[in-house]
């Protein structure tokens, strides 16, 4: 008679009084994180600061400093997890705003106006003008996760500006593929994709970049003096973008 084969131990669980333990203490941990985000935005718009003090959000949030380091290792980490939760709502925004549109042109348009939207009435300014003046400081600490949250929110301008380029008229279309023969050797290297003679720029990705640093300078400036946007310098910025992407773009934007 053979011995029965060694079978795997289950694994050791622990007690359901240490899973309740560890859910609590969970939940506090997000819960003490929500409260120092919470507070942190309320003193900003409050105060009018883009760099409020530890302490001003220890008050707010009625937290210790033990609870603060705790969850961030520093003031500036807190305050780039509010302005990650910014960009993603403005990304969201431009996403809806641009979906609505079918024309690449006035897509283009819809991007400038989402992006101005964040300054479009007198509480938004308010709202949006610490995010707005906290960028630079938080560029020059964190420019890795900047630079992904800016890409993002070109990227739907980056796509808009290319489908106008390709739907303007005289656009050449893109060569048709050829099968090497005998006669003709296989290329070594890909053929340029082509370009408008009158688009100054053929990468739709650098001309969106510069057009969000154009863009951004103008939220800034208006964010700093405490203005919001008037729709007639939002229909010129319009026109000047599709000067510069399109080279021969509308006159004027359609409301």
């Amino acid at each position: 008679m053979t011995a029965p084969p060694n079978l795997p131990l289950p694994p050791n669980l622990p007690p359901r009084g240490v899973e309740r333990a560890l859910a609590r203490q969970r939940h506090r941990y997000e819960d003490e994180v929500e409260r120092l985000i919470d507070a942190t935005f309320r003193v900003m718009r409050e105060r009018d600061t883009a760099n409020p003090s530890v302490s001003e959000i220890l008050a707010a949030s009625g937290l210790s400093t033990t609870a603060f380091y705790r969850h961030f290792p520093t003031k500036d980490d807190l305050l780039l997890t509010l302005l990650e939760r910014a960009h993603d709502i403005t990304r969201r925004h431009i996403e809806e705003r641009l979906a609505a549109e079918s024309d690449p042109v006035q897509r283009i348009a819809e991007w400038v106006r989402a992006m101005f939207d964040l300054l479009r009435t007198d509480d938004l300014v308010v709202a949006n003008r610490p995010f707005l003046l906290a960028h630079p400081r938080l560029l020059e600490r964190f420019p890795a996760e900047l630079g992904t949250w800016f890409d993002a929110l070109v990227a739907p301008l980056a796509t808009a500006i290319a489908d106008a380029r390709r739907a303007a008229p005289g656009a050449p279309a893109p060569p048709a593929a050829t099968m090497p023969s005998a006669t003709t050797p296989a290329a070594t290297t890909p053929s340029a994709a082509p370009t408008r003679p009158d688009v100054p720029g053929s990468d739709a990705a650098v001309d969106a970049r510069l057009a969000m640093q154009h863009v951004f300078g103008i939220l800034v400036d208006h964010a700093a003096l405490r203005r919001r946007l008037e729709a007639q310098t939002v229909d010129s910025v319009i026109s000047y973008t599709w000067r510069a992407v399109l080279a021969a773009g509308p006159a004027t934007p359609s409301s």
